[in-house]
């Protein structure tokens, strides 16, 4: 997963499909890797809002429950 500012600039080869030719251009492994999705965050705050997650996690006992609600 990409997240964030360093995303923008590897967009463009994103959409044209050079990154998942490039992604995918290994010999042994070229079918296990076309099968891993590739996702594109865009929102600059997610490194701060995982490291929180991470955080809270540590923090509380048991499972932290993760919200079902997805940017749409």
């Amino acid at each position: 997963m990409e997240a964030g500012r360093p995303a923008r600039p590897v967009f463009p080869k994103l959409k044209d499909g050079t990154f998942f030719r490039a992604f995918c251009d290994k010999t042994l492994l070229s079918a296990v890797l076309a099968r891993i999705p590739i996702y594109v965050v865009l929102n600059e705050d997610a490194p701060i809002w995982g490291a929180a997650y991470q955080a809270l996690a540590a923090a509380l006992p048991g499972p932290v429950r993760q919200s079902q609600r997805r940017a749409g």
